[in-house]
């Protein structure tokens, strides 16, 4: 906690969400440094207000790997229902995250580009977070984004430091940047 820390970044973003106003963040630190708990700390408070959040990784390894973290820690909570999308799921599988996701039964998604495919249709989406930001062009970051009727919430995620002026003119003045310089214990 702190200055640099996971929940103080936490904080910041749910205080601009909470004040009803659309964020626009973009979450850096070293690798290990707590940005994916930031990541699931945000989907865990739109989940609690009755909305879907989806992570974007540029890897079906990663993709996974978040999946299964946050189905382990997310366990304790029976409201929570996590999905996996990806472009190697069987067919079968896929329709299940699908209809999943279109019911709103599942609130917190986790897949690769696939969460893109023009087959997945959100209930009430409000967050989008993008892991390795950089490694997905500005289209697909686009197109996750117009997966909603509405303005959401959107965090992009980087271990490669970005100087502020070079963030502003890539992601414009709205845009909210935190830096985690805090290794967790």
């Amino acid at each position: 906690d702190g200055e640099g820390g996971q929940l103080s970044v936490v904080r910041s973003i749910y205080k601009k969400m909470r004040a009803g106003k659309r964020t626009s963040s973009l979450v850096q630190g070293d690798v290990g440094c707590g940005k994916t708990m930031v990541a699931l700390l945000l989907m865990l408070i739109m989940a609690e207000n009755g909305y879907q959040s989806v992570l974007m990784a540029p890897t079906n390894v990663l993709a996974k790997q978040h999946y299964e973290e946050f189905t382990s820690r997310l366990a304790m909570f029976p409201f929570i229902k996590t999905v996996l999308v990806n472009g190697s799921m069987k067919k079968k599988e896929k329709e299940k995250a699908i209809n999943a996701i279109k019911s709103g039964e599942a609130n917190i998604i986790v897949g690769t580009h696939a969460v893109i495919s023009k087959d997945i249709e959100f209930k009430n989406l409000a967050l989008s977070i993008v892991d390795e930001e950089h490694r997905f062009g500005v289209a697909q970051r686009r197109l996750l984004n117009e997966k909603t009727s509405g303005s959401i919430h959107t965090v992009t995620m980087s271990a490669t430091p970005i100087p502020r002026s070079l963030g502003m003119s890539i992601y414009g003045e709205d845009t909210d940047i935190y830096n985690i310089t805090q290794m967790p214990a």
